[in-house]
């Protein structure tokens, strides 16, 4: 899913560019069988609310146990809920149609079957948080951190995030730069020889050392619901 905002107060650059340059990797990773690519310059399935809604239900109901699945979401994001700190994600219709919130989100997740695992990365600028997951992971100039927490219930469905931010930074919309984590993980993958040959903490240097070069400040982080 690749949002623009074209002609809105902000634009994502190139975010039809990358989420097609992602979709290229996925099918040479082995990802096979139909993909849903949302971009702008798609008439009939450009990133509205009712389509990345659709978008998910689909890659649900079409799940099954054993099956390797993979999201992506390059875009603004922000708090629905400022009490609550509840997140959502812009699709390009926001501004009339809203965010669609974690909560949303969640919920169509809760419908993917035991044995499957889904990849998700969420290129949304400040987006450390997102999901709320309670298994972390990250890389920072300084090395490698992580943070658990304890007595979390396990979950049959494991639903693993990659995302461009730590937990403490701001989750404001529009505030960070979304459009940095997606090419820095395209070309990390692709100068690292496939992901086949890294290790979570490995591929997370790597994309921190992408990001790095493109000048941008970001640590990426792993998270997991289980």
């Amino acid at each position: 899913i690749g949002v623009g905002y074209r002609g809105q107060k902000k634009e994502v650059r190139n975010a039809a560019k990358d989420t097609r340059e992602l979709s290229s990797l996925l099918v040479s990773m082995g990802f096979a069988g139909e993909q849903w690519v949302l971009v702008e310059d798609e008439p009939r399935m450009k990133p509205t609310r009712r389509n990345i809604i659709q978008s998910l239900r689909w890659l649900v109901e079409n799940a099954a146990p054993g099956d390797a699945l993979f999201l992506s979401f390059i875009g603004l994001a922000g708090y629905t809920n400022h009490a609550t700190k509840q997140h959502g994600i812009a699709p390009v219709d926001h501004l009339n149609e809203g965010l669609i919130s974690e909560d949303e989100i969640r919920g169509v997740l809760s419908d993917l079957p035991g044995g499957v695992r889904l990849t998700i990365l969420c290129d949304a600028g400040f987006g450390g948080t997102f999901l709320n997951f309670p298994f972390k992971i990250w890389a920072e100039d300084g090395g490698i951190g992580n943070r658990s927490e304890p007595n979390s219930p396990e979950d049959p469905t494991e639903i693993i995030l990659l995302a461009a931010a730590r937990d403490e930074r701001s989750f404001e919309l529009g505030v960070g730069p979304p459009g940095n984590l997606l090419p820095s993980f395209i070309s990390a993958v692709y100068a690292s020889g496939g992901v086949e040959h890294l290790t979570f903490k490995a591929l997370l240097q790597a994309v921190k050392y992408e990001l790095k070069k493109r000048r941008c400040s970001l640590s990426p982080q792993f998270s997991a619901n289980t």
